[in-house]
């Protein structure tokens, strides 16, 4: 029944006689006592869960190991301590001395070091009965017993600065002003200069307020209150301005001339040009849906402006569309539309918030959908200036996030590009928070689109008071994520993992919420909307029901990002007298050597000086110890053997590690068998050989960068293709596609070294020789995406993505230098976005199949062996029924991206990143058609892979291995080898997932190769910057981490 108490543990030591007092830190993981009859305080590590507990002691401290000036039996006087609330103290009242011992305690491993002694008023040696801090930590009480004068103590205490401290709170009525125009306030936004506030009202008000900000004010008591100073505010009908009857959201331009406002009642959006010296606005327009050929304002909400402030998009939810505004130097004019169920336009159903890309080339929105059930939508924007088409909008995706009533939706940003990587989605219906990524991959079939990444729900995983989140808004600085709670009346501050090369890159960490009428916080009943300042010092809460705007300054005190992975690259506060303690932990390579030398600094932000520079930073080297547990066996695997014949031994070394052994120059491992001084052999008889496997170790030896001498057409270097000009099957030239130079560049290979040296690049627009005579002008190479080369050496085929062409070269290696001839080129719109292609393993290689993305189809192609021309055979398309085969609809085709064939010739796999799924088809013989047989995905396989991204066989068909981006992992499939109707299904085996057990080198893996011996398995991981091996198991194929080579680690670049 609820309430029995059942024993989980006991601990019994000798530094634990006479217990007097106990308590807890406040992580829960350290347990404090004090023994009188010991004189010794123990800290305990104090492990538990639902249906166990474990109690160790870790260390314990006689006063002699505390220092100070304690008296020698303190600790055995000493009767009550407490730990403090930001669990970064405690204290231990000591009679003898008349004072309060203080210690700083470790938060991490509980563990304590002296700090200082405290001063008291009480007389005697009472050592006081009870000892409380205040909830906010800035007091400290001490009770004394009854017949002690005074009977109760209080001090001082400098608590930890918040990191997330209410600065003042604006309410409608104050003084002076009074403050008009936010009796509801709605959304709130900053000017880019950050120097005005601008707020709209519902209720009665039908109003827009200015403020003007200040950052040097309000912070000290003779500045309270003057942050936010009150300017004017606007009314509906009021002075000619329109557009404000129930304004719902404000946007400033980007550059910062304009204010826009949207009615959803209104069904409107208003104009006003910004006075940027004294924030006073101007009308200028208002536009209403249905008049003056306006539309999609019918429920007007959420607005996006790109950074040129060119175009403003506002969404119509109750008209499933998004209006397209001109800006001319202010003037906006109506241009266009994208609305639901017109050009292919999906997943606007009540159309909610958008936000626009760093770059300007994609609008991104959430609607809440026709059930209240969630969807993200992408749009490519054409933002070229020159372009008729100048900022109209083109369906890309829409996407489920699985999330109820979505509120708002706000992108990472930063400094560099690509930081707008993740998607940040609040759902006041769910009470949840979505997180999506974005591919970044220009190479990518989904370049541009959206993938689930975290989501993370109130009452989950110790997030509390996030009910009904309204809006949600990340810092400028990409660090700092802010959810505005109005059900719980509550603004929430995560921590960021803005760590490229972290597992949990974009993910998230709660680590401050500030509540209303809580530790002094106002002005944030029913937070509806939130702001952040143009420098991310500075959140700005819209109270609804509290009829203020609370102002909160950031990392008041010292704040850091709560955890990370990979490089530390934190930027944080640190308060007078603060501290900050990191605490990393990392892999050593197996075959490092010498030293292990890391090096920590700081460094100041401009307009800071540090008197003492020389503390900056400080480096560590630790000696690096080998080590290997090491083992030998020996067996001639005879019964026995006969004198006067030969016997041969089988002696295998084994190195079960974890370290590599050995250097062949300075400190080898020494094997020895002593086999022609043993007097039971013939002298001079023994040979022997060595054969040494399972390393597949690599040491680099050089890159190649687009834009070194001789070299280009490498920017955007996505796929690769050796070639064997003389047939011989010893590759003597790497091919590499460009996609974003519109090029292919080949090297000629070393075939001593492997150094590469560039031999040609041919580009879109270059003039090529034809290979039957004549020149050309190569006009399908636009987005050259992937390359393969026949077996004989003749003919190289790309695929362009772009060009949605696949391109044919005969190679002549005749002359001193190579040169490719064009034989012909294949288009269509069957090759949409041809994305990858693949010869088929069959004896001459008769036929090529291209996967194309954007047409979710796989064309099939017949290949003349002599000419090296392509003759199309057939399509197979998803979603549709082949009738020349038994295949059924074909499914899995979606966004198509990779193919691989078995060895044998009896399929074809093809895999979809977008749908993490993998379809197989059986290939006809006769004439190379495909059967469509099934689509295979985490549903089948009870493991996801999310972005599934390339596949490799093993040289038997039977294990084939696949390299799920998203999902950070490559699964192991076991084929079905057996003929029958399962001949070709795949079937989970296994997987390695980064940060699982020891698998590392797994950070968005987008390739997979195998040794030619078939015992590594190499993966180069995008998301990563690295190239990692794996032992593979031939018997399970099952994969062991052995190895990575990461980019600026040691001398590997490129």
């Amino acid at each position: 029944p609820a309430g029995r108490i059942a024993e989980l543990d006991t601990l019994a030591d000798s530094d634990l006689g006479g217990i007097v007092d106990l308590r807890r830190g406040p992580e829960g993981a350290q347990l404090y006592a004090m023994g009188s009859t010991t004189g010794k305080l123990a800290v305990v590590d104090y492990t538990v869960d639902e249906s166990s507990g474990s109690l160790s002691l870790t260390t314990s401290y006689a006063v002699a190991d505390i220092g100070g000036s304690l008296p020698a039996n303190g600790f055995q006087r000493s009767n009550r301590m407490a730990v403090s609330p930001d669990g970064e103290h405690l204290l231990v009242s000591v009679a003898a001395s008349n004072q309060l011992l203080q210690l700083r305690r470790d938060t991490v491993n509980g563990t304590l070091t002296y700090e200082t002694l405290a001063p008291r008023s009480a007389t005697g040696s009472d050592p006081g009965d009870e000892i409380r801090f205040s909830a906010d930590g800035r007091h400290v009480l001490v009770a004394l017993g009854a017949t002690t004068t005074p009977a109760l103590e209080v001090f001082g205490r400098r608590a930890p600065d918040p990191r997330f401290a209410l600065v003042e709170v604006d309410r409608q009525g104050d003084t002076p002003g009074p403050v008009q125009g936010i009796n509801a306030p709605a959304d709130i936004a900053t000017s880019p200069d950050g120097k005005h506030l601008y707020a709209v009202s519902l209720g009665g008000d039908h109003a827009l307020a200015v403020f003007s900000r200040h950052d040097v004010l309000g912070q000290t008591p003779d500045s309270a209150g003057q942050h936010l100073q009150y300017v004017t505010a606007y009314f509906d009908g009021v002075g000619g301005v329109q557009g404000l009857g129930s304004p719902r959201h404000i946007l400033v331009s980007p550059n910062g001339a304009n204010v826009y406002v949207t009615s959803a009642d209104d069904d409107s959006l208003a104009v006003f040009s910004r006075d940027a010296n004294t924030g006073l606005l101007t009308f200028q327009q208002v536009f209403r849906d249905g008049q003056g050929g306006v539309t999609a304002l019918l429920g007007a909400t959420g607005m996006a402006m790109d950074a040129g402030s060119s175009h403003l998009y506002v969404a119509a939810e109750n008209e499933q569309a998004i209006a397209i505004f001109r800006n001319n130097a202010g003037t906006l004019s109506f241009v266009g539309e994208a609305r639901a169920g017109v050009a292919g336009v999906l997943g606007l159903e009540r159309i909610h918030d958008l936000t626009v890309t760093t770059d300007g080339k994609y609008v991104l929105g959430v609607s809440r959908g026709n059930t209240g059930q969630g969807q993200a939508v992408v749009f490519v924007r054409d933002n070229s200036a020159s372009s008729p088409n100048f900022g109209r909008l083109q369906f890309l995706q829409s996407v489920l996030i699985g999330a109820q009533l979505p509120t708002a939706i706000s992108l990472s940003r930063g400094n560099n590009p690509g930081d707008d990587e993740h998607v940040y989605i609040s759902a006041e219906g769910s009470h949840e928070i979505v997180v999506l990524s974005r591919n970044l991959n220009p190479g990518s079939a989904d370049y541009g689109k959206l993938l689930p990444r975290f989501d993370y729900l109130n009452d989950t995983g110790g997030i509390t008071n996030m009910r009904g989140p309204k809006d949600i808004k990340v810092s400028r600085d990409g660090r700092k994520v802010y959810v505005a709670a109005a059900s719980s009346n509550a603004v929430l501050v995560f921590d960021r993992d803005a760590n490229r090369s972290s597992a949990s890159f974009g993910a998230l960490s709660l680590v401050e919420t500030r509540r209303d009428n809580l530790e002094g916080v106002d002005g944030i009943g029913s937070v509806y909307a939130l702001a952040v300042s143009p420098v991310s010092s500075f959140v700005y809460a819209a109270g609804f029901s509290d009829a203020a705007i609370a102002s909160f300054q950031v990392g008041s005190g010292s704040s850091c990002s709560a955890s990370g992975s990979g490089d530390i690259d934190d930027l944080v506060n640190i308060a007078n007298n603060g501290v900050l303690e990191y605490r990393a932990s990392t892999r050593i390579r197996a075959d490092a050597m010498g030293d292990v030398t890391t090096t920590a600094s700081v460094e100041l932000p401009d307009r800071f000086s540090d008197p003492v520079m020389g503390n900056n930073a400080q480096t560590d080297v630790t000696t690096l110890n080998a080590e290997g547990d090491l083992s030998i066996t020996k067996s001639n695997n005879q019964v026995s053997v006969v004198g006067g014949e030969t016997v041969q031994y089988e002696v295998v070394v084994r190195n079960a590690g974890p370290s590599n052994l050995g250097d062949p120059t300075n400190s080898p491992v020494t094997v020895s068998d002593l086999l022609d001084s043993n007097p039971g052999f013939v002298s001079g008889t023994a040979t022997w050989t060595c054969l040494a496997s399972n390393s597949g170790s690599l040491d680099f030896v050089d890159a190649h960068f687009d834009g070194d001498p001789d070299i280009s057409g490498l920017a955007g270097a996505s796929g690769t293709a050796l070639l064997s000009s003389s047939g011989s099957g010893e590759a003597n030239y790497l091919v590499v596609a460009g996609v974003l130079d519109d090029a292919i560049t080949v090297f000629a290979i070393d075939p001593g070294t492997g150094a590469l040296t560039p031999e040609l690049t041919l580009a879109q627009g270059d003039s090529v020789d034809l290979a039957a005579g004549g020149t050309a002008v190569l006009g399908s190479l636009e987005g050259a995406r992937a390359a393969v080369a026949s077996k004989d050496g003749e003919f190289l085929y790309v695929a362009s993505r772009t060009s949605d062409a696949v391109t044919v070269f005969a190679v002549d290696d005749s002359g001193p230098t190579l040169a490719l001839k064009l034989v012909e080129v294949q288009t269509g719109v069957v090759l949409n976005q041809a994305q990858h292609l693949l010869l088929s393993p069959a004896m001459g290689e008769p036929y090529l199949y291209v996967a194309a993305a954007n047409a979710d189809d796989i064309v099939v192609y017949e290949r003349d062996a002599v000419g090296g021309g392509l003759s199309m055979v057939e399509t197979e398309t998803n979603g549709v029924d082949d009738p020349a085969d038994s295949g059924g609809v074909v499914a899995g085709l979606d966004n198509v991206e990779y193919l691989v064939a078995s060895p044998d010739g009896a399929q074809l796999y093809a895999l979809s990143a977008s749908s993490g799924s993998i379809s197989r088809f059986d290939i006809n013989a006769a004439d190379g058609r495909l059967n469509y047989r099934s689509t295979q995905n985490a549903a089948s396989f009870g493991v996801a892979m999310d972005g599934a991204a390339a596949a490799h066989f093993d040289a038997l068909g039977k294990f084939l291995y696949v390299a799920a981006t998203q999902s950070n992992r490559i699964l192991v499939l076991e084929r079905e080898l057996t003929a029958g109707s399962n001949f070709g299904r795949l079937t989970y085996r296994s997987n390695v997932t980064q940060g699982v057990g020891t698998s590392q080198g797994l950070l968005g893996p987008r390739r997979v190769g195998l040794s030619g011996d078939g015992d590594h398995l190499y993966i180069t991981t995008q998301a990563g910057d690295a190239l990692s091996w794996y032992l593979r198991d031939p018997v399970s194929g099952a994969l062991s981490y052995l190895g990575q080579r990461s980019n600026s680690s040691g001398v590997v670049v490129g």
